[in-house]
């Protein structure tokens, strides 16, 4: 292309400062390149679907994109996903926006996510960039997907945003630390080294180890330890100097560690227990009497039982047919055969029995078998 009459090559170096030049010949035909300045407005002018087009689709290789994501209204998207205790459809529906029966489970972040982006003026966005064959055999199977790319301060920026667990991520062919490796493959190659990652995980936490392994491979890691500052650090990988008031407000109810569990919960147990945990006056108390209500009500039983420690058990009997007395024999002939009773205590109101016992060590499997066979059916007859 040098040469030619009215084109112009420019040249981006990969590194840390990104120079940019442009070659040309000197008289005696030797090669030059003449570091020149080009605003980051220039580039990022550029739309960001006609960018992956021409790094990342091929004749047997096509690009298809999900609709441009739209703002949402900060913080009440985030108060609304903590009183739903991290029920995304329920909080979208909450704020006015129904979301389809048909939506993929991670789909609702990453428009949170997008729109979080839009607030910070990052607009030059795709959202749920496939790459799927052209064929007629394959054009539905997708082989590839990144949930956000942005075309942003001369960078090209990917953001993976993912819900999953530890727990659930223990379970699937991927783990983490290949999520890693297969983000800085997937960028290098879209991006360079001016390519730019981010894994968003704010309901896991992960290990030193793997933050190492990110930082050697220059992945950014948000997880459930930057659930405070979810929008400051997403603010400082873009770029954005000052973050918006509305995310700063959205941050603010994400520092209070029961909100954060309740919007990002790390597995269903702590989900059920935020729920039970944080009294009136924000005490962090574990309401153990409504934890075990919740649990009955879950398998349609009046009783649930909790074990404390090795051999410690804590009983709660929801009763609506017997007086006190009848009550507290029975319970007390039904735990006679596995172990000894601590304490009975029956409520005011003759609604609810506590009970603290132990189990011997050779009673703790026939005890077990005993409640695995009243599941769902009332522990006294």
């Amino acid at each position: 292309m040098r040469g030619r009459p009215r084109v112009r090559l420019l040249y981006r170096e990969l590194g840390p400062n990104n120079l940019w030049y442009e070659l040309g010949g000197a008289p005696d035909d030797i090669p030059t390149a003449n570091p020149i300045t080009i605003p980051h407005e220039v580039t990022d002018r550029i739309p960001v679907q006609r960018l992956l087009r021409t790094l990342w689709e091929t004749e047997t290789l096509q690009l298809g994109f999900a609709p441009a994501p739209k703002p949402l209204p900060f913080p009440q998207i985030t108060q609304a996903l903590i009183e739903s205790d991290g029920n995304w459809p329920a909080a979208f529906a909450q704020i006015g926006i129904p979301l389809s029966e048909k939506t993929p489970s991670g789909e609702p972040f990453e428009r949170y996510v997008a729109a979080a982006l839009l607030e910070m003026g990052v607009d030059n966005l795709a959202h749920s960039v496939k790459q799927r064959g052209s064929g007629t055999q394959v054009q539905t199977q997708s082989t590839q997907e990144i949930d956000l790319v942005a075309n942003h301060g001369s960078r090209l920026l990917v953001f993976d945003c993912k819900l999953r667990t530890e727990e659930e991520e223990g379970r699937e062919v991927e783990g983490i630390t290949s999520q890693i490796r297969q983000a800085a493959h997937s960028v290098r190659r879209l991006g360079g080294l001016g390519g730019e990652v981010v894994l968003l995980r704010p309901n896991r936490e992960v290990a030193g180890t793997t933050h190492a392994l990110a930082r050697d491979l220059r992945v950014h890691i948000v997880d459930k330890q930057s659930r405070g500052c979810f929008f400051k650090q997403l603010a400082d990988f873009v770029g954005c100097r000052r973050l918006p008031d509305s995310l700063g407000r959205a941050d603010e109810l994400l520092a209070d560690p029961a909100n954060a569990l309740r919007a990002f919960p790390t597995d269903v147990g702590l989900r059920r227990l935020s729920a039970a945990t944080w009294d009136d006056d924000r005490t962090p108390v574990i309401d153990l009497s409504q934890l075990c209500g919740n649990w009955s009500r879950e398998f349609h039983q009046d009783w649930s039982v909790t074990r404390l420690e090795r051999g410690l058990y804590h009983l709660q009997y929801a009763n609506s047919r017997f007086n006190r007395n009848v009550l507290e024999r029975a319970i007390r002939d039904l735990l006679a055969p596995f172990g000894d009773i601590i304490q009975i205590n029956i409520s005011n109101t003759g609604n609810t029995l506590f009970a603290f016992f132990t189990v011997a060590d050779d009673r703790t499997r026939p005890f077990r078998d005993f409640l695995r066979s009243r599941v769902g059916n009332p522990l006294v007859e």
